[in-house]
């Protein structure tokens, strides 16, 4: 835990010596920093999802009923002749 200590402080050091221009861009990296660590935790879970598991694939065809499909066809693409 000691050497964890020891780069913090050397990192806020660091930090308090940049100029006002670098703190945005540096500001944007820890951003894209949580955001990678994020992804890999939720990487397992992506890896697992299965087709017959996927809540779209699920869902996809459940608009495909009389009435709805073909008034919302007419609506869009005019009536078929």
């Amino acid at each position: 835990m000691a050497i964890v200590k020891a780069s913090k402080t050397d990192l806020f050091r660091e930090i308090e010596e940049l100029p006002p221009s670098s703190l945005v861009e540096l500001h944007d990296f820890i951003r894209y920093l949580k955001f990678k660590q994020k992804e890999q935790a939720t990487r397992g879970y992506r890896e697992e999802l299965r087709p017959e598991r996927d809540p779209i694939l699920q869902a996809i065809g459940l608009a495909d009923v009389e009435p709805f499909s073909p008034v919302i066809d007419d609506i869009l693409y005019g009536e078929a002749t």
